[in-house]
This record gives C-alpha cells, sequence and structure tokens, in this order.
C-alpha cells in the first residue's frame, strides 16, 4: 500500500529523503547533500523546523517519490492565504504511471490553498496540467516592500 504525506506525518527521518534523492537523480544534486537539504527544506522561515515535503513511500517505508516543498504564506487580495512552493519533483522509475504522481499533487492541493511551480520538466507537465495547474511560459517578476524597516 502506497502512502502519501511529509516526513513529519509519516514518521520519515528526513536523511531517507535527502538520500532518496541522491541514490533516484539522474546526476548529482545538491539536494543529496543533508545539510543542504535541510536548509533548503527544513531550516526555513515560518515552518518551525517541519520537513513538508511530500512523500510517496511503500508498505516497506522505502521512500519512493518526493515532492520537494517550502510552506509559505501568499497575499491575495490583502490576506493571507497558506500556499506552498514546489520544487524538484522525482518518482522512483519502476513507480512511474501508477499513479502516485496525482497522489501526491492532489495531497498538495489539500493543504495548501494557493501552489506554484516553476522549472517544471516536459515528462512532469501533463499530471499538473490533468490536474488543474495553469502552466504560464513566463512569470512576471514584481515585488512591492510593505515595511522597509524589516528588511534592512
Amino acid at each position: 500500500m502506497i502512502r502519501i504525506g511529509t516526513p513529519y506525518t509519516l514518521n520519515i527521518d528526513s536523511k531517507k529523503v535527502s538520500s532518496f534523492f541522491k541514490k533516484e537523480w539522474s546526476r548529482p544534486i545538491a539536494l543529496g547533500d543533508f545539510n543542504f537539504y535541510k536548509w533548503q527544506f527544513i531550516e526555513v522561515p515560518n515552518q518551525n523546523n517541519i520537513d513538508n515535503c511530500c512523500i510517496a513511500i511503500n508498505e516497506n517505508s522505502d521512500v519512493i517519490g518526493v515532492m520537494g516543498v517550502n510552506s509559505r504564506e501568499f497575499i491575495d487580495d490583502n490576506t493571507c492565504v497558506n500556499g506552498g512552493e514546489l520544487t524538484t519533483w522525482i518518482v522512483k522509475p519502476e513507480y512511474r504511471n501508477k499513479g502516485i504522481g496525482p497522489k501526491m499533487i492532489n495531497f498538495l492541493i489539500d493543504k495548501y490553498d494557493i501552489l506554484i511551480g516553476m522549472g517544471i520538466s516536459t515528462d512532469a507537465l501533463p499530471v499538473y496540467l490533468r490536474s488543474g495547474f495553469k502552466y504560464l511560459k513566463s512569470i512576471p517578476r514584481y515585488i512591492k516592500v510593505i515595511d522597509w524597516d524589516k528588511i534592512i
């Protein structure tokens, strides 16, 4: 039985998730270094040192898929909403095309109000589109500093 959740909710050590990236990614990746993984996903503001990445595990509690996620607050019409910034996504080859990707995305859709992802691979793009995501070829970048004193 495949379970979807976070390392925190599924009681999986984040070192195991980092090792999964190191083993399964087709080329060297910084996320395979646990210190970098920890910096990228755990020791970030507003996450209380909790790993919010989305993982899929099999019946033996082996990690078989990971979607990197950073929880973020987004401002929508002057209201803070719960958002997730999606990054590096990988599913073990022998588990691909078995519905795990859509289950991971559905888990994230249920958890967050807003999801964004950039640099989507051509392999993953159809899964996102079938899940109701919109594809933008380019994203305009606008920054509004609300309180300069807080960032100086």
